[in-house]
């Protein structure tokens, strides 16, 4: 699913399509998201279910946003995982409040190259998070699924 979600914000983010309009460019934005939103959450189902398994689903829709993003500031911020894992983390964080503006504040102004710079950060993200060790992966998706308890 996050390939084609990373297809379509590409094709929203266009600058050289003819119908460059606001509306197309906050989609980008809020598209690119949720494509790396739906890579870690397959990500997730992948390493705790198994491809495959009966339990996939129910793991995929086990991440939620916020948690997600309030854990991938933290491992963005303390550099404790490997560089994959916390470009990851970090793109996450940025394409998370970028797509808040996007969906919900109407005065936002986001222009071609923008729209295209979160596309590029949803790209390298999931990138940066397949190509890391299944270890890490293991670690950053238990990380963003579940609460730290003090």
């Amino acid at each position: 699913m996050y390939e084609s979600l990373l297809a379509l914000a590409r094709e929203l983010a266009d600058a050289d399509s003819d119908a460059v309009q606001p509306f197309r460019l906050r989609r980008a934005t809020s598209t690119a998201y949720y494509a790396l939103f739906h890579a870690i959450s397959a990500e997730a189902a992948d390493r705790l279910a198994g491809a495959g398994a009966p339990e996939w689903g129910r793991v995929h829709r086990t991440l939620e946003h916020r948690q997600c993003r309030d854990e991938c500031a933290r491992i963005a911020k303390e550099g404790a995982m490997g560089s994959g894992i916390r470009e990851c983390a970090g793109h996450f964080t940025t394409l998370y409040d970028a797509r808040q503006r996007a969906d919900y504040d109407p005065v936002w102004q986001v222009t071609p190259a923008l729209a295209s710079a979160h596309v590029a950060g949803a790209t390298a993200a999931i990138s940066g998070l397949l190509d890391s060790p299944e270890n890490e992966r293991r670690a950053f998706v238990v990380r963003v699924l579940f609460k730290t308890r003090t």
